[in-house]
């Protein structure tokens, strides 16, 4: 169906403004991986909406987010264990602080851990996303930012929504450590 409608928008597209088959090929393989992403990402949440969890997953979702795109992170050989891994994270974290009664001492020191992992492994680069010497520094110092964000985020908001920005930096943390990944 994804594939069907990429093909779709692709045409529409080409009778607006012809293109060659190459250039047709790969916006119809962009068109493809957001649908894609976009259906996991509903289909998510809204697993997420029944559960009762929505808000919490939300915000731990864009925490991950934002933290992933100055720290980095190890990457899945295949969409779908990335899809997989992605609808675990959202799911479980919002999961935790919805459902898990976890004292706010307990995310003190979760937040203590994500500065000092941020300190010592972002951004962690791999093979899809090299990072220049040029930006390392750079973006070290702009994973540790998203992570003091978060943490004035749990006290200032009210619970569980503050907690939940730690826990989303929390699971993105995990991911630059280096024995996720092949760079070390």
């Amino acid at each position: 169906m994804i594939k069907r409608t990429s093909k779709a928008i692709v045409r529409a597209m080409n009778g607006v403004y012809p293109r060659s088959e190459e250039d047709c090929i790969k916006i119809e393989y962009v068109i493809e991986s957001a649908l894609s992403r976009f259906v996991t990402i509903f289909c998510v949440f809204l697993l997420c909406a029944l559960i009762g969890n929505l808000e919490e997953s939300i915000i731990c979702c864009i925490a991950f987010i934002v933290l992933r795109s100055f720290a980095g992170g190890f990457h899945m050989k295949t969409a779908v264990g990335c899809i997989c891994i992605s609808a675990a994270v959202l799911i479980s974290g919002g999961f935790m602080v919805h459902y898990l009664h976890i004292s706010q001492h307990v995310y003190f020191v979760l937040f203590a851990m994500d500065l000092l992992l941020n300190y010592l492994y972002a951004p962690q680069h791999s093979d899809n996303v090299p990072i220049t010497n040029k930006y390392k520094d750079i973006s070290k110092w702009e994973s540790i930012l998203v992570v003091c964000i978060a943490g004035m985020l749990m006290l200032v908001v009210p619970d569980p929504l503050g907690k939940s920005a730690v826990m989303g930096v929390s699971l993105e943390t995990m991911t630059i450590l280096p024995f996720f990944t092949k760079h070390k």
